[in-house]
């Protein structure tokens, strides 16, 4: 899914697999964690919930990271709570917090 330009404020989160540097020494299980990483990312930002939130949540995955943004669409609190709140619910149904 091609990343929509942006100029503006946003948020910004950076995830990784804690430990992969270790779990590369077993190379089917390093391939297995990737693919279980960017599957589960890429499920979470294609959800409907985060794509029809008034401040979706947007992000691409390299290596055994990930970069989450959500672009801020307005400029009060609230619509700033709504880009944190969902960019927060995302990376929580990814699993990464409990």
């Amino acid at each position: 899914m091609p990343l929509e330009n942006y100029h503006g404020e946003t948020f910004v989160a950076f995830i990784d697999i804690s430990g992969f540097k270790v779990l590369m020494k077993d190379t089917k299980r390093a391939y297995h964690a990737l693919d279980k990483f960017y599957q589960i990312g890429y499920e979470a930002l294609r959800s409907s919930r985060n794509r029809k939130h008034s401040q979706p949540v947007d992000g691409i995955f390299i290596s055994d990271c990930g970069i989450l943004f959500s672009r801020i669409n307005g400029n009060d609190l609230p619509d700033k709570l709504g880009a944190l709140q969902n960019m927060l619910e995302i990376i929580k149904n990814m699993g990464l917090v409990h």
